[in-house]
Parts: structure tokens; C-alpha cells; sequence
């Protein structure tokens, strides 16, 4: 899989992220874990690889608490699909204000 992980600094408690991809409609099946300050103890995951076109910008109003990491893992693309998985931004929100926000990633191919 392809993947792209971001620091956030130290531990936060978020409320809501959302992620971003450079088309219009995507076309992959990914996943956002969410890491603990140690880089191992997963926190949470958002699953993401069900068979269905997504929109450009994902939202997710989920909490998870005492996240130091976070990696979008790009695990397929759709049955049929030619398309290049490309992860435009990531935000990170606490209380529903942005506090973590980059644009134009690369991935990390393994």
C-alpha cells in the first residue's frame, strides 16, 4: 500500500478531519489510522475501502483522543479503475476548529 503520515507535533484530541484528493470524484479505497504518541497504539481507523466512488473531500465527525499521528493509507482503487492515488490535504480539527491543515502530500510507496 501507499501511504502519507503527518505529525501533528504532540498529542491532540480531535473532533473532526477530513481529507482531500486531487480529483473530483476518487476512485481508491483507503483508510485513516490514527496513532498514538508512541507511533504504534492505534487510536482509531476510518475505513474507507468499500467499492464506491467518494468525493473529492471527505469529512468525518468522529472524536478520537490523544492522536499524535496520522496516516491515510491508499489500499486499492476501485474494481475497474485506472486512477493514481493523490492525497491533497489533511485537516485536523479539536472542538470543531481547525488547528492542523497541509496541502499537496506525497505518498510513501512500500
Amino acid at each position: 500500500p501507499q501511504w502519507v503520515q503527518v505529525d501533528l507535533g504532540k498529542t491532540q484530541d480531535i473532533s473532526k478531519l477530513a481529507v482531500g484528493f486531487e480529483k473530483e470524484l476518487n476512485d481508491f479505497k483507503y483508510q485513516v489510522n490514527l496513532y498514538a504518541d508512541d507511533g504504534v497504539t492505534v487510536i482509531g481507523t476510518i475505513d474507507q475501502n468499500a467499492d464506491v466512488q467518494k468525493p473529492k473531500r471527505n469529512i468525518f465527525d468522529q472524536e478520537f483522543k490523544g492522536v499524535r499521528y496520522i496516516r491515510v493509507i491508499i489500499n486499492g482503487v476501485l474494481s475497474g479503475s485506472q486512477a493514481w492515488p493523490a492525497v491533497a490535504e489533511i485537516e485536523a480539527y479539536t472542538k470543531n476548529i481547525l488547528f492542523y491543515y497541509i496541502r499537496s502530500l506525497k505518498l510513501i510507496y512500500h
